[in-house]
């Protein structure tokens, strides 16, 4: 196998090492930001945020919390959007990442819609 097959192999969306979690202020202990990642670093990552991200942290601290992991790629997705919504329901979640899911849609009612 060469080096392109194994990098395949390994990014591959059925593999179980992919966890969602959720960025909560700690002035209102509310959740701000829904993610998913595959690399264990990136939950704690501050470096390729929106601006709305960096605006709220530069207000108040935060913590990272790991809802679930040990999922495919297909199920974290899945649920990114599933909490996303849960959120933009109560009117408490603020800010998303580009690309995800449900967050790229400018159809979005309340909260959840994209600011352009």
């Amino acid at each position: 196998m060469n080096t392109k097959e194994t990098k395949k192999n390994t990014t591959q969306t059925g593999l179980n090492n992919w966890v969602v979690y959720r960025h909560i202020r700690l002035d209102k202990n509310m959740p701000f930001y829904i993610g998913i990642a595959s690399d264990s670093k990136r939950p704690n990552n501050k470096k390729d945020r929106s601006s709305f991200w960096k605006s709220i942290v530069n207000k108040t601290d935060y913590i990272v919390e790991i809802i679930f992991e040990n999922l495919t790629k297909d199920q974290a997705i899945e649920k990114e959007v599933e909490f996303i919504k849960l959120y933009g329901m109560f009117g408490s979640f603020r800010c998303g990442r580009p690309g995800a899911g449900i967050a790229t849609s400018k159809t979005l009612v309340g909260p959840m819609r994209r600011r352009s």
